[in-house]
């Protein structure tokens, strides 16, 4: 995990207008941080699809939080569950477009690129 660390002069130089920015979005909408944590996860895993008791580990979450922050993000339509025809038993977690959408304004408000993990 990358840390960041800023000298005095770099912190009063420092604009937190787009965390601001992002934290009040994320107050209207009611989403979490640690929901957001999720589909941030999700967005830097693309298309490798991992089963929701790897997810909740893979965060520091347990089972039933996981299954918590998920139900939030779909709720609000921001991820949706998916079940392999191969095994109906392992259910997966996947980002909807609404999304993705989301996950890029917030790289768009940090000046990172659309898509891309910020690890």
């Amino acid at each position: 995990m990358k840390t960041l660390e800023l000298s005095a002069g770099q912190l009063e130089s420092t604009s937190f207008e787009p965390l601001n920015q992002i934290l009040g979005e994320l107050d209207r909408r009611g989403i979490t941080l640690k929901a957001l944590h999720l589909m941030i996860y999700l967005r830097a895993a693309g298309r490798d699809l991992k089963r929701l008791s790897v997810l909740a580990s893979d965060i520091g979450l347990t089972s039933a939080g996981l299954t918590g922050v998920a139900d939030q993000l779909e709720d609000k339509g921001l991820a949706a569950r998916v079940v392999q025809r191969q095994d109906r038993r392992s259910i997966y977690l996947t980002l909807t477009p609404k999304g993705n959408q989301f996950t890029d304004w917030i790289a768009e408000c940090l000046g990172l690129p659309s898509g891309v993990s910020a690890t």
